[in-house]
C-alpha cells in the first residue's frame, strides 16, 4: 500500500479509509449490525462517525496546510485586513475542528490512551489562543479558573489590529489587565508535527484490532504505518513567506 499526498495526515486519512473498506463483510447484503461486528465498532452508528472524521481530517488539513504556506495574506506584503481576519478566524476553527476529529477518532477505535490524548491536544498552547482568540474572546475562563468555576476569573480580550501582519508572528492579544504576544505561525507547526505523532498509536491500534485474526493484513497495513511514521511532515517546508519578502524586496531595488 502506497499512499500520496501533500502532509501524512492526509495518508493517515486515506489508512483509515482502507480500514473502513476492510470492515465491510464481504457478502451481498449486510446490515449496519454486521458492519459493527465485522468493524469492531462499539455503536452502531460508529462507522458512519469515523467515515465522517475522516473527512474533518483530510479536510481540516487542506486549511492548515494553506496557513502553514501563505499565513494572513496570499501574496502581499501588507494584506487587506479582511483577508487577514477570514484567515485568521479560518486557521483557528480549522485547527480546533482537526482537534476534535482526531479525538473522535481515538474513541471510536477504543484507543487506551484517549484520556491523555485528549489533555496534550487541549493543553497546546494554540488551543488556548483559538478559544481567546476564535471563540471565548469576550468570556474567556482559563483552564484553572474553569476548575474552581470562579466567575470573577472571566477575561475579555481584544486582537490588536496593529499587530496582523503577513506572516503573523507577533499577533497580540489585549485583555483585561493582560497582554499575551503568540507566534502564531510557529504555534501550527508545532500543533501540526504534534497532532501527527498523535495519531501514529491511535491507528496502530485499530489495525491490530480490526486484523486480530488475519496476519496477512495486519502486517501489511502497519507496514505502510510504518513508512508513513518514519517520514514525519516537515510543515515549515510549505512557508512561502521568506519567497514572498525577496520578491517584493527585488520589485523594490
Amino acid at each position: 500500500m502506497e499512499f500520496h499526498a501533500e502532509t501524512n495526515k492526509i495518508k493517515l486519512a486515506q489508512c483509515l479509509l482502507l480500514c473502513l473498506q476492510y470492515g465491510v463483510p464481504r457478502k451481498p447484503t449486510y446490515t449496519e449490525a454486521d458492519i459493527q461486528k465485522k468493524g469492531k465498532f462499539e455503536r452502531i452508528d460508529d462507522y458512519k462517525r469515523l467515515r465522517g472524521c475522516i473527512d474533518v481530517l483530510e479536510d481540516t488539513e487542506y486549511a492548515i496546510v494553506n496557513f502553514c504556506t501563505y499565513q494572513l495574506s496570499k501574496g502581499r506584503k501588507h494584506g487587506e485586513l479582511s483577508e487577514m481576519y477570514l484567515r485568521l478566524y479560518g486557521v483557528l476553527n480549522a485547527v480546533y475542528l482537526q482537534k476534535q476529529a482526531i479525538e473522535e477518532i481515538a474513541r471510536v477505535v477504543k484507543y487506551p490512551g484517549l484520556s491523555e490524548l485528549r489533555k496534550t491536544l487541549s493543553n497546546h498552547k494554540l488551543l488556548e489562543v483559538r478559544n481567546i482568540a476564535g471563540a471565548h474572546t469576550l468570556n474567556f475562563k482559563s483552564i484553572t479558573a474553569l476548575k474552581e468555576d470562579k466567575d470573577s476569573a472571566t477575561s475579555f480580550y481584544r486582537i490588536s489590529q496593529m499587530s496582523l501582519t503577513t506572516e503573523a508572528t507577533s499577533i497580540s492579544l489585549v485583555g483585561n489587565g493582560s497582554h499575551d504576544q503568540v507566534n502564531l505561525k510557529e504555534l501550527v507547526f508545532d500543533f501540526c508535527a504534534a497532532s501527527e505523532q498523535l495519531l501514529y498509536p491511535v491507528l496502530e491500534k485499530y489495525i491490530a484490532t480490526l486484523c486480530k485474526t488475519d496476519k496477512h493484513y495486519r502486517e501489511k497495513f502497519l507496514y505502510s504505518l510504518g513508512a508513513i511514521k518514519a517520514n514525519p511532515t516537515d510543515y515549515r517546508r510549505f512557508d512561502r513567506s521568506v519567497e514572498r519578502l525577496i520578491r517584493q524586496d527585488q520589485k523594490m531595488r
